[in-house]
This record gives structure tokens, C-alpha cells and sequence, in this order.
């Protein structure tokens, strides 16, 4: 605790807010392993297609005893299974990513720098294009990456 005390101190946390976070931090922690499911037993072999038998049973019975309409504001009470989660979690990183697609958009950029030789290198992780320069005092240099 110590040496977070040090490090803390370092980057300006006062040793009060450490300590906040640590028992907020500790009481979240509490309330997880109450809640903790065992997603193996709720989960139901392909042919049950993630529906736990409860659900299935309560649908039954809701089906034999004809349809219900929810009141405003209610919702089904439904136990998602954690294929069902994952699938959720698939489709908004799928829209999310959509929405990031590529753009051809140009930016431009204005950069002062001491005389000298720069190597300028733009892109990303994958494809990256990088350009050398010399640059003398007072020049102006226009670069383009065709990326």
C-alpha cells in the first residue's frame, strides 16, 4: 500500500481520494460475488437455442393462457443467457465499427519547426507512409501522403 501511496502521491492523488477509490473499488467487488451466475447452468444444449428452462416453462404457460399486454413502461422479464449477451455485443461493435468506416478525408496540417532534416511519418498501425525533409529558415514545405 505503501509504494501506491508513493506512486499516488507522485502523480497528485492525495492519499484520501486513494483510499475512497479502494473501498468504493472494494464494495463493487462485494456486490459481484453476491450476483455471481454460473452461466454453465443457465445455459441449455443448441436444440434450446440459449432459452433457460424456466423461461421456457413461463412461455409455455403464458402461451396456454393466451397473450398478455405489457402496460406502458413494463417490460418481459428475460434472463439473457450468455450467448445471447455476446450475440448483443457483437451487433453494437458491428454498428459501432460501421460507423467509423473509412473516409477519404484530406487533413491538413501546420507544423513550425527549427531548420533542420525531419522524417515524417503518417497512417496507421498497418499501412504507414513516411516522407525526409530538409528544411532551411523561413522555407515553407508542403508534404503529401497518399494514403
Amino acid at each position: 500500500m505503501e509504494n501506491c501511496l508513493a506512486a499516488a502521491a507522485l502523480n497528485g492523488v492525495d492519499r484520501r481520494a486513494l483510499q475512497r477509490t479502494a473501498r468504493l473499488g472494494q464494495e463493487v467487488l462485494e456486490r459481484a460475488k453476491r450476483r455471481a451466475v454460473d452461466w454453465h447452468s443457465r445455459e441449455l444444449p443448441k436444440s434450446g437455442v440459449g432459452v433457460t428452462s424456466r423461461e421456457r416453462l413461463h412461455r409455455e404457460r403464458r402461451s396456454a393462457a393466451g397473450p398478455q399486454r405489457l402496460l406502458p413502461g413494463e417490460r418481459e422479464e428475460r434472463q439473457p443467457t450468455l450467448s445471447a449477451s455476446f450475440r448483443t455485443m457483437a451487433e453494437f461493435m458491428d454498428y459501432t465499427s460501421s460507423q467509423c468506416g473509412a473516409e477519404n478525408t484530406s487533413k491538413d496540417l501546420y507544423i513550425e519547426v527549427y531548420p533542420g532534416t525531419y522524417s515524417v511519418t503518417v497512417g496507421t498501425n498497418d499501412l504507414t507512409k513516411t516522407q525526409v525533409v530538409a528544411v532551411d529558415s523561413g522555407q515553407s514545405v508542403d508534404l503529401v501522403f497518399p494514403v
